[in-house]
């Protein structure tokens, strides 16, 4: 059944289905229609990925930041929340000389990073335009329980593939759970 969805969805259904955890019998109709679907939203992810490549000196950038970070024991410079915690976690003198080090780099980068940021943005718009994909639907209640402290999300990224038993209606109708 072809559904209208961004960009955007069809890669949270797709790490959805990577993610989820299933706890109990999982029926061959689920199982067939999720395996359908994870072909159909990674083709849109694969897509997504081939239409916009990172700037290759950006990568260069990254690397190269990579190292001095580790030179400091910082290993985490993709979480920020990780990033910054390490960081202040360096004396006064060390957090100086990093923030000096890293950016010197980005001065020596800048062009990269400007690139970067020009590709980054037409990412953020594309994700947020609609196309329909023909996915492979179920009634909810063949979804067998989802496991772990992710399963309200997991639920919520598989909605579309979902049959809808009544007009307009959500995950909420369908599904008790709670967030924590």
């Amino acid at each position: 059944m072809k559904r209208l969805m961004t960009h955007q969805a069809i890669f949270d259904m797709n790490q959805a289905f990577k993610r989820a955890k299933f706890s109990g019998k999982i029926s061959s109709l689920f199982r067939y229609a999720m395996h359908k679907n994870i072909e159909t939203t990674q083709k849109e992810v694969d897509s997504m990925i081939d239409a916009f490549p990172p700037d290759e000196e950006y990568c260069k950038y990254r690397t190269d930041l990579r190292e001095i970070a580790k030179a400091y024991g910082i290993d985490h410079i993709d979480n920020p929340r990780e990033f910054d915690l390490k960081l202040k976690a360096l004396s006064p003198d060390q957090g100086a000389e990093f923030t000096k080090q890293q950016t010197d780099l980005a001065d020596k980068y800048k062009d990269a990073i400007e690139r970067q940021r020009a590709i980054d943005a037409e990412l953020d718009a594309f994700l947020k335009e609609k196309i329909e994909i023909d996915l492979s639907m179920v009634t909810a209640d063949t979804c067998p329980e989802i496991s772990g402290d992710e399963g309200a999300l997991i639920y919520d990224h598989m909605f579309p593939m979902f049959i809808p038993v009544k007009e307009n209606e959500t995950i909420k109708d369908i599904v008790s759970y709670e967030y924590k």
